[in-house]
């Protein structure tokens, strides 16, 4: 699928105005505000985005319909879209019609005749693309993304602002939900994935999320439960130390809220109101059980202490391995050598004393790394459950320690009525009322909001099991086809002179970032410094995957539009130089010529099967390629939009 044209209708003019293209490299220059970077666009919105972005008052003001007119073999396929209504930002409305000549309609022919959501899954079918779609998960946080033109065009253009833009890679990168999309759906344009597998990707993603939730809510209510407990169980032992209970064995929770209000209303047995026998027995059994559960409470704090301890100091030689694996990767890269050179110095030819490891030893090593990285991760769930564990184990006897503390004092406090000048009836009857009154506030645990809480939990993890059991694995493959990527994008790098290019240039799906080795270690795209190496790595990053693309038949459009390219090069508004003239600079003069030509090279490689769209201020004049591949330039009054064409109003 490539750009045949691309077109916008007047309010009251009947024919388009048509900007033609051709397999190849496609250049359309001049100066600014004439329009070039609308034409980026104008692409975007007629692929289905709701938003119209196109920037311009003129444009907006003077243009009804937006069109590109595609062709993927004999067949095209024109999309034509309104413009929003006056106030509006967005529109779904869309005009699709599928023909073999290609023919454009005028202004009065165009009409409506589908909708946005219709027009992707169109031309996603038209493209491969499946059209499965999983269903939404149960209180899912966002709707899943799905493999589609909508992720498809994302890898097809690169505005302005994002070609040489050091925080972005990818279009429309900064809005989140593009960026899960192109996180969940690359994969599956590289191949890596079935055609259905990266919704199931965006399902256990979500999935993850949800259990997340139900788990901080099932934590939750059993703190509020635990809370619940604890506080009964400091009533039971208050009510027992000072007679209104002879027990404190008690089965269930509701049998010890009817016990405590039982005791409210009556005294079971005749209360001591000094320390006889009885009550000195409860009191140092209740000193004991304090003293042993400090000490358990101790014991469990440094248990929990030393298993924290030792998950940092795995996560501490994890992160160690992970960076000799990193360094290591660079070996999937180097082909196998016909003789082992290792016993030989590769400056003077002599034989070493201490042979260099072979490249077999060196990728053994490797090998070996990577087992004992998936060992430690082994051991982080069960270091995990250790860790959970012990600290139900610490909030448990916590519980029984405070509920022993009230307790001691309810006693002590029994026992020495003259403390608080109150007789023994007056001090029975303060206990009773403050029982009473802390179970009014106690739920007698009817409602089962843990049993719901852990019910809601249980559902969630069911479905993360579901979603990551259709998703599958596929980080092997998807492994072995960036390492190909990789090599076209190291490739593409160093004939542009990006920094470090010389060592491997990787593409990093999951931060949806470049990053290129060093001998330092390896520095992320925001890392690398200066324009140029940002504009480098963009070119060489889309570049080496439309190759990708191209080669393995995958599913995405085979073309790449870039505006503004020479920015880092080249001040667009400079007065001191002739429009579209290169800078005097030599060094910038021949970083754009290189540039250009590999951008041309790239496009003759493929043969007409692949397709290159520039919009730029550059016109290298002096070069008969570039001039062939001009297809419009607009300076002396010439734009995008005809100066003939009024706003809608006539104005």
């Amino acid at each position: 699928m490539q750009l045949e044209s691309i077109i916008v209708w007047g309010w009251n003019s009947p024919d388009p105005r048509v900007v033609p293209l051709h397999p190849g490299l496609n250049v359309i220059t001049g100066d600014s505000k004439t329009g070039k970077s609308a034409l980026l666009d104008i692409v975007d919105y007629c692929f289905g985005r709701s938003e119209e972005s196109v920037a311009g008052e003129r444009i907006r003001e003077a243009v009804s319909w937006y069109g590109v007119l595609l062709r993927t073999g004999d067949t095209f396929l024109l999309i034509a879209r309104p413009r929003p209504a006056r106030g509006a930002a967005t529109n779904q409305q869309a005009l699709l019609v599928e023909s073999t000549s290609g023919r454009l309609p005028t202004f009065a022919e165009l009409e409506a005749n589908t909708d946005t959501a219709n027009l992707r899954r169109r031309l996603g079918q038209v493209l491969g693309i499946g059209e499965f779609r999983a269903p939404a998960a149960d209180n899912a946080l966002g709707e899943p993304s799905a493999a589609s033109v909508g992720q498809a065009i994302l890898l097809c253009l690169q505005k302005q602002g994002e070609v040489s833009n050091q925080d972005l890679l990818f279009h429309r990168q900064n809005e989140r939900r593009r960026a899960d999309a192109l996180r969940d759906t690359l994969p599956y344009f590289l191949g890596a994935e079935r055609w259905d597998q990266a919704v199931w990707q965006a399902q256990a993603r979500q999935a993850r999320r949800m259990v997340e939730v139900q788990l901080n809510r099932l934590r939750a209510a059993e703190a509020r439960d635990a809370a619940v407990e604890a506080e009964l169980q400091a009533l039971v032992q208050e009510a027992f130390a000072v007679g209104l209970l002879d027990t404190t064995s008690i089965e269930s929770r509701e049998q010890t809220i009817r016990r405590l209000r039982a005791a409210t209303i009556r005294v079971l047995g005749t209360p001591t109101t000094s320390l006889d026998g009885t009550t000195f027995e409860r009191q140092l059994a209740l000193q004991n059980t304090q003293t042993r559960l400090r000490r358990e409470l101790r014991a469990l704090l440094e248990e929990r202490a030393a298993l924290r301890a030792l998950g940092q100091d795995e996560d501490g030689y994890g992160a160690a391995l992970d960076r000799q694996q990193t360094a290591l990767q660079s070996l999937d890269l180097v082909p196998q050598p016909a003789t082992d050179a290792s016993e030989m110095c590769p400056v003077c030819g002599q034989q070493l004393d201490e042979p260099d490891p072979s490249l077999e030893e060196l990728r053994s090593f490797a090998t070996h790394l990577r087992e004992n990285l998936a060992g430690l991760v082994g051991h982080r769930p069960r270091r995990a459950q250790a860790v959970a564990r012990v600290e139900a184990q610490v909030s448990t006897v916590q519980e029984q320690l405070t509920a022993t503390d009230a307790a001691l004092t309810a006693l002590q406090a029994a026992t020495s009525p003259q403390l608080f000048g109150l007789s023994r009836a007056e001090e029975l009857a303060f206990h009773r009322g403050r029982i009473d009154a802390s179970l009014a506030g106690i739920a007698s645990g009817a409602d089962g909001a843990v049993e719901r809480a852990r019910e809601a939990y249980d559902a969630a993890q069911r479905n993360l099991d579901w979603a990551e059991e259709r998703a599958g694995e596929s980080e092997s493959d998807l492994g072995a086809r960036l390492v190909t990527v990789s090599q076209y994008i190291t490739d593409i790098a160093a004939k542009l002179d990006v920094e470090h290019s010389e060592r491997p240039v990787t593409l990093d799906v999951r931060n949806l970032t470049a990053v290129v080795s060093t001998g330092s270690g390896r520095l992320r795209l925001n890392q690398v410094g200066s324009a140029s190496n940002y504009l480098g790595l963009h070119l060489a990053v889309h570049l080496a995957l439309h190759r990708f693309f191209v080669e393995e038949n995958r599913p995405v459009p085979r073309f790449l539009m870039l505006d503004q390219p020479s920015q880092p090069f080249y001040p667009q508004d400079d007065p001191t130089r002739p429009p579209g003239e290169l800078p005097t600079d030599d060094s910038d003069r021949q970083a754009v010529r290189d540039m250009y030509r590999l951008l041309y090279d790239f496009a003759e490689e493929r043969e007409g099967a692949f397709q290159l769209i520039v919009s730029d201020h550059v016109n290298l004049r002096d070069e008969p390629w570039f001039v062939a591949a001009i297809v419009e330039e607009w300076r002396n009054g010439r734009a995008l939009i005809p100066e003939t064409w009024r706003p809608r109003d006539g104005s």
